[in-house]
């Protein structure tokens, strides 16, 4: 009955999403970039009763679709400052991972000036800024946070060997946005990314957290551990939570309320 139920509900839920977004679209803004003449796209929604910004980065959009903002209706009840930051460069619709492309990763730069006039308008610290996303968007969040020192990130099964993932077939568009072209060098580039990012700082965020599925063993075994570890040995803390849920498909049901309890308590 409950399936039923939920079934007939789906079109009605579908429209109101779809008018939801629509309506949000409207307020898309740009920031220019010195970086190929070009923009970064955004959505930044204000809260003046607030002292906190999140920022959201995306994963990737559904295969042959344009990129979108995640949990933008999801996160519609938060009440903290909300920056979504849009991915759309390079010549595959799925991104960059928000580095930039051809190897020249102009967005590390361009990204933290686009926070920081954020910040500088609304007068909120490094402090309480927390930076998150599932997947693609997990990584992206997990890099800036150590780039740039912000207080919180939260991460949703998040790639940390990004040259193995996007060296798979189906894949090698986003790769070759990122690097230029295929190579084992550029591979093992992409894989150490974040790693160096965090070997190379001394102050780190004040509370990360990853969300798992607990029997994913593709993301617990290729990815998550390799972060882990690397924290453990510079005795940096984290919390890893092991979901109930196993595809990764689901991350985005069960990562939200990761988010939420961070600004309930």
């Amino acid at each position: 009955m409950k399936q039923q139920i939920k079934k007939a509900l789906k079109p009605a839920k579908s429209y109101i999403t779809r008018k939801y977004m629509e309506k949000v679209l409207k307020s898309e803004k740009e920031f220019k970039i010195n970086a190929e003449a070009s923009r970064i796209k955004y959505l930044f929604q204000s809260n003046e009763k607030s002292d906190k910004l999140l920022v959201i980065f995306s994963g990737f959009p559904l295969k042959g679709k344009p990129p979108v903002y995640n949990y933008v209706l999801t996160f519609r009840n938060l009440n903290c400052n909300k920056l979504f930051i849009l991915d759309d460069f390079g010549n595959d619709p799925r991104g960059t991972y928000y580095l930039g492309t051809n190897e020249n990763w102009f967005l590390v730069d361009e990204l933290t000036n686009l926070i920081s006039d954020i910040q500088n308008k609304t007068g909120i610290k490094n402090d309480n800024v927390t930076l998150t996303g599932s997947s693609k968007g997990g990584f992206a969040a997990l890099y800036y946070a150590f780039k740039n020192n912000y207080g919180n990130v939260i991460a949703g099964e998040p790639q940390i060997m990004v040259g193995d993932y996007l060296s798979a077939t189906q894949h090698l568009g986003v790769f070759n946005n990122i690097m230029g072209e295929h190579s084992q060098e550029k591979r093992d580039k992409l894989n150490n990314a974040l790693l160096e990012v965090i070997e190379q700082k001394k102050n780190f965020p004040n509370k990360i957290q990853i969300l798992c599925g607990k029997n994913n063993d593709y993301y617990l075994n290729a990815h998550i551990k390799y972060l882990t570890t690397f924290l453990d040995k510079k005795s940096i803390p984290y919390n890893l939570k092991l979901g109930d849920f196993n595809e990764h498909s689901q991350i985005g049901k069960h990562y939200p309320k990761l988010v939420y309890n961070h600004y309930n308590n």
